[in-house]
């Protein structure tokens, strides 16, 4: 399986980088950035988690903490990132890796906030929360295929590892899309199910049992 001429370009010039100095101060940028985050986080997280517990009974407040409570760390690390580009810049050094981190430190940030509003009109548990994380991690995998350019070369990858029954061809990359879809499919219908269950409950004139079976119905 031989590599897509553009990505074998890009990989190259990676590779150049990496025997450059630049290289190596923008590593110790991002280092030094995720260090100053996860203390950040570990300075304000709880007393974070304290007030956003106080504020429970006002929804759009409480909404709030959470959403800063889970891009935190991205933002921070941002920031250390924008603030070593700076440097970096005035140092004469090429920051290419730093450009590349921070929009993809700006799409974790954005990708948790989605997620986390998605995950909000279902019913809350451990698998949902399970299942936010999963769902933030695979989106973010491919965004960030996607900015570094190798996003194409990775889906070609995937295409080439298949398996012939007769006539009908499967590859990996296709088993991928079937399950992206169903668990797409899934969610839709889980998102349709807990609208259906509020308004439901909101009705006057139907009693709970017929409740519970247009709800299972649904």
């Amino acid at each position: 399986m031989s590599l897509p001429d553009d990505f074998q370009t890009q990989l190259g010039t990676w590779l150049i980088q990496v025997q450059t100095g630049s290289f190596w101060w923008q590593i110790g940028v991002l280092l030094v950035a995720a260090a100053g985050a996860l203390l950040v986080h570990r300075a304000v997280g709880p007393s974070l988690l304290t007030v956003t517990d106080d504020h429970q009974e006002y929804a759009l407040r409480h909404l709030a903490l959470k959403t800063l409570q889970r891009i935190q760390f991205p933002i921070s690390m941002l920031l250390g990132v924008l603030a070593g580009r700076v440097i970096l810049g005035g140092m004469g050094h090429q920051v290419a890796l730093l450009d590349v981190a921070m929009p993809l430190l700006t799409s974790l940030a954005t990708i948790r906030i989605v997620v986390y509003f998605l995950r909000k009109t279902f019913q809350p548990g451990p698998a949902v929360k399970a299942w936010e994380s999963l769902i933030v991690s695979t989106v973010w995998i491919v965004v960030a295929l996607h900015l570094l350019g190798w996003l194409p070369a990775v889906l070609a990858a995937l295409d080439d590892m298949a398996m012939q029954f007769g006539s009908t061809r499967i590859s990996l990359l296709a088993v991928i899309k079937l399950l992206l879809s169903v668990a797409l499919l899934w969610l839709l219908a889980l998102w349709l199910a807990r609208r259906i269950e509020q308004r439901l409950s909101q009705a006057q004139y139907v009693n709970a049992g017929m409740q519970v079976a247009l709800v299972m119905l649904s």
